[in-house]
């Protein structure tokens, strides 16, 4: 995911274009450090844009904690539409995908009628389990946009219709997602991307694939982990049980 920069050509915007090229190549400490060295001589010029880095570079580690205290200290300085949304992909890139919506939520209520935000924002609403706030966001999309409705708005209205009606709830599959991306935070498999999609053998059932950089046979090891931690959960096998269903995909590009 792109990060959304500070002004162009500012010191801060140059350290987060290396920090978009490490994170999109892998990870790799003398990268990493050199990133670190010169966010922290940036600190007393720009702390915004440092801290910034820094929470970067702190995902890259998988160091959630730290990745909340630097944008903590970020948006005491600065709580603006990018900071949010900086922290918001830090927030993704270590699978705290809820913190992820939050932050991305925050993000666009700052600039309401940015395409750019409100795009970003309803993709980690359907990732992280809140599909009624997801649907108003791609009406909001939607009236902002008449010609061109958000992709995913169908998608959004089947979920939020399935919970209507009783399939399962939101609550629960947050849970069963939470569940799953604990398991990859375990294990530190970087994410790829994420998929919803309605079953067309039972129409009301959704099965989520949560593609990983990882092989087959590492995917299916995560599989039987997640599969284990959800049945030591009883109330889930009742709500979202088999009316939302979570998987992990393998694949090593």
């Amino acid at each position: 995911m792109t990060a959304y920069r500070p002004a162009p050509r500012s010191k801060a915007s140059a350290l987060i274009e290396r920090l978009s090229r490490v994170t999109a190549s892998g990870f790799n400490e003398v990268a990493v450090r050199r990133l670190e060295q010169d966010a922290r001589r940036l600190m007393a010029a720009d702390a915004v844009g440092a801290h910034t880095v820094l929470g970067g570079a702190a995902a890259l580690r998988w160091d959630v904690e730290a990745v909340h205290d630097h944008y903590r200290i970020a948006l005491q300085h600065l709580a603006t539409a990018e900071t949010y949304y900086n922290y918001s992909i830090a927030l993704q890139n270590v699978e705290e995908t809820d913190s992820a919506f939050e932050a991305s939520a925050n993000a666009q209520q700052s600039v309401p009628d940015d395409k750019f935000l409100l795009d970003h924002a309803v993709g980690l609403a359907l990732q992280a389990g809140h599909f009624a706030a997801g649907q108003r966001l791609c009406e909001r999309w939607n009236a902002l946009v008449p010609a061109e409705s958000h992709a995913l708005t169908w998608r959004m209205e089947r979920l939020t219709a399935a919970t209507a009606e009783g399939r399962f709830s939101e609550r629960a599959v947050r849970r069963v997602l939470a569940t799953l991306r604990s398991v990859q935070q375990d294990e530190r498999v970087p994410g790829v991307a994420s998929a919803t999609m309605e079953d067309p053998r039972e129409p009301g059932a959704f099965l989520h694939e949560q593609h990983v950089r990882a092989t087959p046979t590492d995917a299916e090891r995560l599989n039987a982990r997640f599969v284990e931690a959800v049945v030591g959960q009883p109330e889930l096998v009742e709500d979202p049980g088999f009316g939302f269903v979570a998987v992990f995909v393998g694949t090593d590009t």
